[in-house]
């Protein structure tokens, strides 16, 4: 009977002597925790706002530097080393397939005629994806440059 009195004390007892053999929290570890506690507005305070530090970049100041920087490299950029066609419209030397895909694997998704006109929407060099306006709509395919004329 003494040793169950004893364990229960000793059970009941336990969170004083762990206190008292931990010792006390560091003083960062305080604020920490009392910061965390009043960030999800569990405190009596409330969240506290602070204020935005005066060597912390404004956004226009961000935007006005890049926007400048940007400007500085064009300025002094070199031209491409081939006209883009991009937006131009252009005329198939021949009967050409339109493929899916900027590859001489790609599946065909139309065939095009000289006597059709095309535009240009992207220009990688090599490779020209068109547009063709048939049944109402746009309808867009890949052609070699080759296989195309650029109109001025």
């Amino acid at each position: 009977m003494l040793a169950a009195i004893v364990a229960v004390v000793a059970v009941s007892s336990w969170p004083v002597v762990a206190a008292a053999l931990e010792g006390e929290r560091p003083t960062a570890a305080q604020r920490g925790l009392a910061r965390h506690v009043r960030g999800q507005d569990w405190g009596v305070s409330g969240s506290q706002v602070k204020e935005p530090s005066r060597y912390a970049p404004t956004p226009e100041a961000y935007e006005r530097r890049s926007s400048n920087m940007l400007e500085r490299l064009l300025r002094g950029a070199a031209p491409p080393s081939f006209a883009s066609a991009e937006g131009r419209e252009a005329v198939p030397r021949g009967n050409i397939e339109l493929l899916d895909r900027a590859d001489d694997d790609g599946d065909s998704v139309l065939t095009a005629n000289p006597s059709m006109k095309l535009l240009v929407s992207k220009d990688l060099g090599g490779w020209l994806l068109v547009a063709i306006h048939r049944y109402g709509r746009a309808q867009y395919g890949w052609v070699r440059r080759q296989q195309v004329v650029i109109l001025p």
